[in-house]
């Protein structure tokens, strides 16, 4: 099993409460938990703490007795049935699974956003960017600052929305405040007419700003835009 995507976490539950006795089981992961995306937005907003939020995956590795490698990053050798590891190590396996999770093209969003590698906070992989919130989240209980998100996916809105709730907690500053990019496309574009009026509601009441453009690179506190350069 490679990756543990929300697929494979839920093949190790149910390994664990039953695995045929001739099965060997590998899971190979970079870390040896989970962040759970379906909370990062409440983890965001303030509602839950960052251990609440995570999957303990060698809890259930060792509840299925199944072997876990920690390795984020592996060649696949499909013909000989073999994955390589960055040190060297190899595994053969006779059947495969992948289910690694989203990932972000770190060098096509940098090509067409430039900046964004060393500008931008990333939300994939999602474990580094649970790790680095709380930074953020310091910064506005310290002075105002301005939070940009770029993208008006599911994703992007819930995330804006859930920073947005955290800004006019009690403990952080005043002034802080949340500005969506939404690419050029209405908000929640795909979703019903309902669903779109509800949004567009949620985003009114926390007073996030709405742009609608497309982002084309980043400098050091500076976004660029489609329309204007910046």
């Amino acid at each position: 099993m490679l990756g543990a995507g929300h697929a494979h976490v839920q093949v190790l539950q149910g390994l664990a409460e039953s695995r045929p006795a001739n099965l060997k089981i590998t899971l190979i992961a970079p870390t040896p938990q989970q962040l759970y995306s379906g909370m990062l937005p409440g983890f965001v907003a303030g509602h839950y703490a960052l251990d609440q939020c995570v999957i303990p995956l060698q809890e259930l590795v060792s509840r299925c007795g199944a072997r876990f490698i920690a390795s984020g990053n592996a060649a696949l050798n499909a013909d000989a049935s073999r994955i390589t590891f960055n040190n060297g190590d190899s595994l053969t396996y006779d059947l495969l699974s992948l289910n690694t999770g989203s990932v972000m093209d770190r060098l096509k969003i940098e090509t067409s956003m430039p900046g964004a590698r060393e500008h931008a906070l990333f939300i994939r992989p999602i474990e580094t960017f649970g790790q680095l919130w709380p930074h953020v989240a310091a910064k506005g209980q310290t002075r105002p600052i301005h939070l940009a998100a770029v993208g008006a996916g599911a994703a992007g809105l819930e995330l804006a929305m859930a920073a947005a709730y955290a800004f006019d907690q009690p403990g952080y500053a005043a002034g802080n405040r949340v500005t969506l990019i939404t690419g050029g496309v209405p908000p929640a574009q795909n979703y019903s007419a309902g669903a779109q009026r509800r949004i567009h509601n949620a985003l009114k009441r926390l007073k996030i700003t709405l742009i609608p453009d497309a982002c084309t690179g980043m400098v050091a506190g500076e976004i660029k835009l489609a329309s204007s350069g910046s």
